[in-house]
């Protein structure tokens, strides 16, 4: 009886924290990567405090600098990265890092929500974009940085 209770006891707390984390993925609340994190345990150097939170909370802090559709295309790519995580189980954390950024070029190209692609918003939004990315992050990263851009440049450019 006793391990039942405990079974069903973590089914409810899981259950409840995979409400919660779905909730802040469909608001685009930067409050989803300390949520997952707080499941994960990957600590403050993962993907999930050291990147996502980062720059979840960057491109927020600074969106009054994009246009109209650069904003649509924030909050929908923000919305787009969470939804990738949001379901998923990982065996380590190596795994969710390299499938999280792996996610980025589909939500930069394909946000949903009705927002342009990167492609469309960039020359609009050049500014703002050179606000929110540091160069010691590219740099920390520069295989997946690199593999990023060139992934999104390629097809912004048709190939």
């Amino acid at each position: 009886m006793y391990q039942f209770q405990i079974f069903f006891f973590s089914i409810i707390c899981f259950s409840i924290g995979a409400d919660e984390l779905h909730d802040l993925a469909a608001k685009g609340d930067c409050k989803f990567y300390e949520v997952m994190e707080s499941k994960v345990n990957c600590g403050p150097n993962g993907y999930l405090i050291s990147y996502g939170l980062k720059y979840c909370n960057k491109f927020t802090h600074n969106l009054y600098f994009f246009n109209e559709e650069g904003q649509l295309w924030v909050n929908s790519v923000k919305k787009c990265l969470m939804n990738q995580l949001v379901d998923k189980r990982f065996s380590n954390c190596k795994s969710l890092t390299d499938y999280a950024f792996d996610s980025h070029v589909g939500c930069y190209l394909n946000p949903g929500n009705e927002a342009k692609s990167f492609c469309s918003i960039f020359f609009g939004n050049v500014k703002a974009l050179a606000k929110i990315y540091d160069l010691v992050d590219i740099i920390k990263q520069p295989f997946r940085s690199l593999k990023q851009l060139i992934a999104v440049s390629l097809k912004c450019i048709g190939l």
